[in-house]
């Protein structure tokens, strides 16, 4: 209960703690809750053995305000609440001086004032300057006066007043420093993950441009051929073969165009948005890729079962490629008389799980992962077309997701891709998931 109640405290008006404004508002919220129950402690201890009636007044006062500040921000007013602390703090440690004395912890309290005020406007350099002038001139003022005459009301000396206040800045400082300190630490981390995610890519550059170069090279190379050996026929007059050479230079042409396509959809996935956050009805998706393969789907005997799937944070496009690939290639490597596609849904732990499942030609166990790097093919171009990009793809889209793509098949047999996503992918309040009646009561067999 008590911690429910300090979270609640320590969060008011602290919205998105990766924001650095939200931020110091919680280091403020901290520092008033630390500041409270120390005050709390020295006015019962001042209660009980020395009762001394102003330096009552004082920390009731301080009470008041550090009350204040967090009832400011818990009402979204933290530009007040920062004013609160930066320009009444120094005057009630002002009144202390100039009523009962003391300055060594005093002087201490307003530099701690001083330091955190500039880190809460640090944006604001003129008002920030102001708060330096106007805590010296409450700290100083005072201090010149007593030294020529005297506390107003006499020298008191308050029974471990100076711990007190003491402790109170050196919590202060410690805990400005540990947050400041966790700051830094997560950006140590942002910054080791975007250099790994920028040594991954120029990586996969290289070996994209290599592989990429190599592949678009070779029907390039079949056309300047093929062009050579119709020049020498035509020369001679023998026209029996031109027509194979036009086939092959036609079909050529037509690969290196695939090969052209797929490149341009690498590069639009790698300048998607990163983080797009649209929310995705993937059943919306998932049918739009069917409808779009309706002629195959039809002339292949397709029969499609699928599970109810959730809404998902993301990019559509992303999840258009995704589903558009995997039932292309459910269908491309595919020989059976009744081609039978299975999507389902699946909750595990903090990982969700999309799979789908064919009865194709399956795939050999050492090449698991080999098939998705790009431009990689097990099968020779003319007995089943394609350009060897479309797993490559799915897998890059799954590392934007912090998710994985895997397969698990038995040659002859069928083929499964599992897509793995964390869970905080998806939003399960917002869509009806029935896993368990009627879970493939969607079939789609176009005959």
């Amino acid at each position: 209960m008590i911690n429910k109640v300090y979270n609640y405290l320590i969060n008011l008006g602290a919205h998105d703690l990766t924001n650095d404004f939200d931020r110091l508002t919680k280091v403020l919220n901290i520092l008033s809750v630390v500041s409270i129950g120390i005050i709390t402690i020295a006015l019962s201890l001042n209660l009980a053995i020395g009762n001394d009636p102003f330096y009552t007044v004082n920390l009731i006062a301080a009470s008041i305000l550090f009350g204040s500040i967090l009832f400011s921000n818990g009402f979204g007013k933290v530009i007040l609440s920062r004013c609160l602390f930066s320009l009444l703090s120094p005057v009630i440690i002002g009144s202390i001086i100039l009523f009962i004395g003391g300055n060594f912890s005093q002087s201490i309290a307003t530099g701690a004032i001083v330091s955190i005020s500039c880190l809460l406007f640090k944006s604001k350099v003129k008002f920030r300057n102001f708060i330096v002038i106007f805590n010296l001139f409450c700290y100083l003022i005072p201090t010149v006066y007593i030294t020529q005459n005297g506390p107003l009301l006499g020298i008191h000396d308050i029974a471990y007043d100076e711990i007190f206040i003491l402790f109170g800045c050196i919590v202060w400082i410690v805990i400005v420093f540990n947050i400041y300190e966790a700051k830094f630490r997560d950006y140590m981390k942002i910054l080791k993950k975007k250099n790994e995610s920028l040594q991954e890519k120029t990586s996969e550059l290289t070996r994209f441009n290599y592989v990429a170069s190599h592949d678009l090279k070779s029907p390039l190379t079949n056309v300047i051929n093929f062009v050579g050996l119709v020049r020498n026929d035509l020369n001679n007059k023998n026209y029996e073969r031109l027509p194979d050479y036009m086939n092959f230079i036609e079909s050529s042409a037509h690969r290196m165009n695939e090969l052209i396509e797929g490149v341009l959809e690498v590069s639009q996935i790698n300048h998607r948005v990163e983080h797009a956050r649209d929310k995705i009805c993937l059943n919306g998706v998932l049918e739009n890729v069917i409808n779009s393969l309706a002629f195959e789907i039809k002339s292949k005997n397709v029969k499609i079962k699928r599970a109810k799937l959730p809404f998902f944070i993301g990019s559509k496009f992303d999840f258009v490629t995704l589903f558009q690939n995997l039932l292309q290639n459910a269908i491309k490597y595919n020989r059976s008389e009744e081609i039978k596609i299975e999507i389902n849904f699946e909750e595990k732990l903090e990982k969700i799980f999309i799979k789908v499942k064919d009865n194709g030609i399956g795939i050999p166990k050492k090449y698991s992962e080999e098939i998705f790097e790009y431009f990689k093919r097990l099968h020779n171009h003319d007995e089943i077309p394609g350009t060897g990009l479309g797993l490559g793809l799915c897998k890059k889209i799954m590392h934007k997701y912090d998710g994985q793509i895997s397969v698990d098949s038995i040659v002859g047999s069928y083929t499964e891709f599992t897509l793995e996503f964390p869970k905080e992918a998806v939003l399960f309040g917002e869509c009806e998931i029935n896993l368990i009646e009627d879970k493939f009561e969607h079939a789609i067999g176009l005959n």
